[in-house]
């Protein structure tokens, strides 16, 4: 393995570790560049689709903590 790649894995890994301790917000954009888009197929949660910005991601990932406290069906 590269030492790219190494560091690469290690920012997944450290990304993977905040959404499962439940980091949101500002704390996440260390995560993404400034011009990241989110793509978003119909689901249950937004059946329209659609895209999102590095901001409207983090404003999202604030507004998530209170839609998903229970389980989605």
């Amino acid at each position: 393995m590269t030492n790219e790649e190494s560091f690469n894995l290690s920012v997944v890994r450290a990304y993977l570790s905040a959404l499962g301790s439940g980091v949101v917000g500002e704390e996440l954009a260390v995560y993404f560049t400034e011009d990241a888009q989110q793509v978003d197929l119909p689901n249950k949660l937004n059946p329209q689709g659609g895209s999102s910005d590095l901001q409207a991601m983090l404003r999202r990932s604030r507004q998530g903590t209170q839609l998903l406290q229970k389980p989605v069906l």
